[in-house]
């Protein structure tokens, strides 16, 4: 039966109960954080020309605490209505002193911010510098008021100091970690150029970029052309709006792109109008000088909005005096203004840097397009591998090469890759047939570290693997985004085990083979699915008794302890040992040796193999200069 009552719930219950309606989830407990320093940042660059912002990270991850210079909250002041601000701004929604329409550049117009972190913190505590005057209050256990407004001291200094510590009954996760507190630091710096932020956790780190400019060349390094970095701009509508815009974008031809749109001090993570606006106008702008230059094939189609995104870098702040984000959460907004406005921008812009950098945008236009035309050509590669991925190895049709599959697939099931179809054949010859498959590499694997992906996907044991995995893959590549559909629930092993000869071949398969999974699934690493198998170098047999010995140093420890007549079988490969020693040594649960593989392994792997096989000559060299002397081995 409907329950019939209808209550409203009071400013604390919203907060609580409704948390998501104002922070988007429960999870995002970064926001009060945020909330809080862009406020600090209001607070200076409204009443000063520059200032400090301080920033605690406490030992036990959970409590900070933000200072600032600014003018100082009036806590201590009261309304028309006799009302004390501190009552407005720390336990009263949508109340604050910027609801009415100035020249004022702040970062959020809503009232709640403050509030909401009050009402959802165990801790909040408040220290006040203004008017000559230092007040203190206090909050516990989700606004409930400890400390009344208390009188300090009289004071000429000015500013604000906050504190606080969420509730664990209100979040997901209530524990900080510094990269995260750092982050967001940094890119609220990027858009502060007169203030100073310093973050104290174990050390002292300070913030301060110069300019937008600053940030860009601090934090994109890799680019193709020198970056174009346009003064700002400010647009102003009939009626006062006015909409201040500043971009600094490059060319990259690398996967992982800094694209960053930044609304009075927000991070807009979410794409927006203001992004829409970057992309179109490059790309009208761009499309328009390559028709008028002839620059298209015959047939070929104009760049795109895509094509823009794959090959373009940018970072463009935008101050706004009548600021409209999408939601409380502040991670976009729908504003058609802004796209109008930063597109035009944009235009205006290139129209200059075409004839003042003619060179430089010439580069830029070229890099465009070859980024347009490798992603057409990988758009072909894409549909050809869709194809064979949604292949089923079940089935006649769809039969992978090699494969000697199990019967049963979940978490018991496990599949042993092996170097070739002889060592698969003993593999097979031992095996539980319900649970335990194998598959046989046939030829060379294809180093994956540098490859395309468009020839990693034209690799057939690539393409078989990732059929006979059946969990997709994770791909990170601007040309290949369409193919990033792993799901591990689809997993059709509960383990695969990397089984090869333990000489440089089988070693060098293994390095192979680490390295494909690290670059298109990492996460059967993180999650403990890759195994490597340990099979014995030697059989040792005395009398009716059978030992099997992995190293040389075991070889001879266990024929010192032998009396009578010995014998000792060197294996040269997998394919040299019978069913039952392959069954005793790689294949029953019970006594076998298995290396679980983890993501620091790989990492460290990678680190070296990049070394090895990268193009950087000179740190080749280095390192073969400092740790030759560890691959040598002095018995030869």
């Amino acid at each position: 039966m409907q329950n019939d009552k209808i209550r409203a719930l009071n400013h604390r219950e919203q907060a609580r109960e409704k948390l998501p309606v104002f922070y988007g989830s429960r999870d995002n407990f970064l926001h009060g954080f945020k909330e809080v320093l862009n406020n600090a940042v209001d607070e200076i660059l409204n009443n000063f020309p520059n200032g400090q912002i301080d920033i605690i990270l406490h030992d036990d991850l959970k409590t900070i605490t933000i200072s600032d210079t600014g003018r100082g909250l009036p806590i201590a002041d009261k309304d028309v209505n006799n009302i004390p601000y501190y009552e407005l701004l720390f336990t009263t929604l949508f109340a604050g002193g910027k609801f009415e329409e100035t020249d004022h550049i702040d970062s959020g117009v809503n009232g709640v911010g403050m509030c909401i972190l009050n009402y959802t913190s165990s801790i909040f505590q408040v220290y006040s510098c203004n008017k000559n005057k230092k007040y203190y209050i206090d909050y516990e256990n989700g606004g409930n008021l400890k400390t009344p407004l208390t009188f300090i001291e009289d004071t000429e200094k000015h500013g604000t100091t906050i504190t606080f510590k969420l509730d664990e009954e209100i979040y997901t996760n209530t524990v900080y970690t510094y990269e995260r507190i750092r982050e967001t630091i940094d890119k609220t710096s990027m858009v502060s150029p007169n203030i100073t932020i310093t973050l104290s956790y174990n050390n002292k780190d300070i913030f301060h970029y110069d300019s937008l400019e600053h940030y860009f060349n601090t934090h994109c390094n890799k680019n193709i052309i020198e970056p174009f970095a346009f003064n700002n701009k400010t647009y102003e509508e009939k009626d006062g709006e006015k909409t201040q815009v500043e971009v600094v974008f490059s060319c990259s031809d690398e996967d992982d792109l800094l694209q960053e749109c930044m609304l009075n001090g927000n991070n807009l993570i979410e794409k927006s109008t203001i992004y829409e606006g970057i992309i179109n106008g490059i790309k009208i702008f761009v499309n328009k000088y390559c028709k008028e230059n002839n620059l298209y094939s015959k047939k070929e189609k104009p760049i795109s909005n895509n094509d823009v995104e794959n090959a373009v870098t940018f970072c463009c702040k935008i101050m706004s005096n009548r600021v409209e984000f999408q939601s409380q959460t502040k991670f976009s907004t729908q504003k058609k203004l802004y796209k109008e406005v930063t597109q035009k921008y944009i235009q205006e812009m290139l129209e200059v840097h075409s004839i003042e950098k003619q060179e430089d945008f010439i580069r830029m236009v070229n890099q465009i397009l070859i980024c347009k035309r490798a992603y057409e050509k990988s758009a072909k590669t894409i549909q050809a591998t869709k194809k064979k991925l949604s292949q089923k190895v079940d089935g006649l049709g769809g039969r992978v090469d090699g494969l000697i599959d199990c019967k049963y697939h979940n978490e018991e099931s496990e599949l042993f890759i092996s170097e070739g179809k002889s060592a698969l054949g003993s593999v097979i010859l031992a095996r539980n047939p319900n649970t335990q498959a194998g598959y046989a590499i046939r030829g060379k694997v294809l180093s994956c570290l540098k490859a395309s992906y468009q020839k990693i996907f034209s690799n057939d044991v690539v393409v078989d693997l990732i059929r006979t995995l059946g969990c997709g893959v994770e791909v990170k590549s601007k040309y290949n985004k369409e193919l990033n559909s792993f799901n591990i629930d689809n997993l059709r092993y509960g383990r695969i085990v990397i089984s090869t000869d333990s000489d440089w071949d089988g070693m060098s398969i293994q390095v192979l083979l680490l390295t494909m999974f690290h670059k298109l699934m990492p996460e059967l690493i993180k999650q403990g699915k890759i195994y490597i198998s340990q099979t014995p170098r030697y059989v040792i047999k005395n009398k009716n008794d059978k030992y099997y010995a992995f190293t040389d140093d075991e070889k001879e420890n266990i024929i010192s302890k032998l009396e009578g007549k010995t014998s000792i079988n060197y294996l040269k490969g997998l394919g040299e040992l019978d069913s039952i020693d392959m069954y005793n040594t790689a294949l029953d649960p019970n006594n076998r040796q298995m290396i679980r593989v983890t993501i620091g392994n790989v990492e460290e792997m990678v680190k070296k193999f990049e070394i090895w096989m990268g193009t950087d000559v000179a740190k080749r060299k280095e390192f073969i200069q400092n740790h030759l002397h560890e691959y040598i081995n002095d018995e030869e």
